[in-house]
């Protein structure tokens, strides 16, 4: 959908301005423009060397840069080239892999002398899929636009007409997870490679690969109510735009950490369509400064099948749940809380064997707290914690229990 058609104007604000969490932009892209975080270093980097490549550019070719080289429609200058998108680094830390834009080719590449080899093309991936026993509709037109190694490196997920598959990267054949007419949503490998987490119908699953087995994890999911996928606003304004992944795996795979969402609290706010020669309307929620925002709690779920437990913490109404994780034993979730107008900031543990939340650090500010990223956790159990609490970005050492050590 063109962003344009839905919004006639948008507001510049920058997001430092914002005292209210809910003083956002309506979910479009275009509403939000403003609220991107600023990043001075590397807007200063990117900035030098656009300037070195223009004057190189321009050298090489002794010509006078100008202003049509810059906006003409037709024949400015393309100064960015065709970098590779989605790079992923490898396990070894030496390889990444990379796709090729226009046949889809998976690569994986020595990042030291530049030598590709060939992971997976999208006829092998078709002519797997037409083995009749995955009775896969449609093989020949199987397309790798989407996909996930798994930790081992030996198998590649992918999605096709809406359910998830198997490639083996070994044997060249395919299985099935997944078989439903619902969607599946934020697929992911447990960190063993055993088992394919995923979100259907606004509910958190799990699927066994040995057997495909699926195990259905939550319950209550449907409506104004989530389970491990985030909404409009904790996508835009909190976890990153086009995160909406609200779940998180323990490091042992026995458990999955999720945000459940409840937007019902939060008012409809009516978008205009106003490019097509008789409008149209449609509706989403949208709190606006002083509305209601949405209700979060964290969940902690066996990845059995057993009840999920809840931590519970500050009300509902003033809590944002900017950070989800995981201690590195996986004996504890490990998250941030905010207050709504986000002044405040403490970094809480959860230990699942107690069941008791205890509270890490606080950080406050008379204007704002940045979320910063989540904490380093060392060997030796201490972690690395970044503040702006004197004004001046630092790293902190912290005991494991909460305790300053120095910065």
């Amino acid at each position: 959908m063109s962003l344009n058609r839905w919004c006639p104007t948008r507001n510049r604000r920058k997001r430092a301005d914002r005292r209210d969490s809910s003083r956002t932009d309506p979910p479009d892209s275009k509403f939000s423009a403003g609220l991107v975080p600023l990043l001075p270093l590397r807007g200063w980097l990117a900035g030098f060397l656009f300037l070195s490549l223009c004057s190189s550019l321009a050298a090489s070719q002794k010509t006078r840069l100008t202003l049509q080289h810059l906006y003409d429609p037709r024949n400015k200058l393309n100064f960015t080239g065709s970098p590779p998108g989605d790079l992923r680094w490898a396990r070894d830390g030496r390889h990444y892999l990379h796709q090729n834009r226009k046949s889809r080719t998976l690569f994986k590449t020595d990042a030291v002398t530049g030598s590709a080899e060939t992971l997976l093309e999208e006829a092998r991936l078709r002519k797997a899929l037409s083995d009749p026993g995955l009775d896969a509709a449609n093989p020949e037109s199987a397309a790798l636009r989407w996909f996930r190694l798994s930790p081992g490196e030996k198998s590649i997920l992918f999605k096709h007409t809406g359910d998830l598959f198997l490639y083996d990267l070994e044997s060249g054949t395919a299985s099935r997870l997944t078989r439903s007419a619902k969607r599946e949503e934020l697929a992911k490998f447990s960190p063993d490679g055993r088992l394919v987490s995923f979100v259907r119908d606004r509910n958190l699953y799990v699927v066994q690969i040995e057997n495909g087995h699926v195990i259905r994890l939550t319950e209550d999911g449907g409506g104004e109510l989530s389970n491990g996928k985030l909404n409009w606003l904790y996508q835009e304004e909190l976890y990153g735009r086009g995160n909406f992944k609200g779940y998180w795996w323990s490091p042992d795979s026995s458990h999955l950490a999720f945000l459940q969402l409840d937007d019902s609290p939060v008012p409809t706010f009516t978008l205009l369509d106003y490019e097509p020669l008789y409008p149209s309307t449609r509706t989403t929620r949208y709190p606006k400064a002083g509305e209601p925002n949405p209700r979060a709690r964290i969940g902690v779920v066996p990845v059995s099948g057993e009840a999920a437990r809840w931590i519970q913490s500050v009300p509902d109404d003033d809590r944002l749940v900017v950070r989800t994780g995981w201690s590195p034993d996986g004996a504890a979730v490990v998250f941030q809380e905010q207050n709504r107008i986000q002044t405040r900031l403490d970094l809480k543990l959860y230990r699942l064997s107690s069941r008791s939340t205890t509270t890490l650090l606080r950080e406050e500010g008379a204007a704002w707290v940045d979320v910063l990223g989540e904490p380093d956790w060392l060997a030796d159990g201490t972690f690395l914690w970044m503040s702006d609490r004197t004004g001046w970005r630092h790293l902190y050492h912290y005991q494991s229990g909460g305790t300053l050590m120095g910065p």
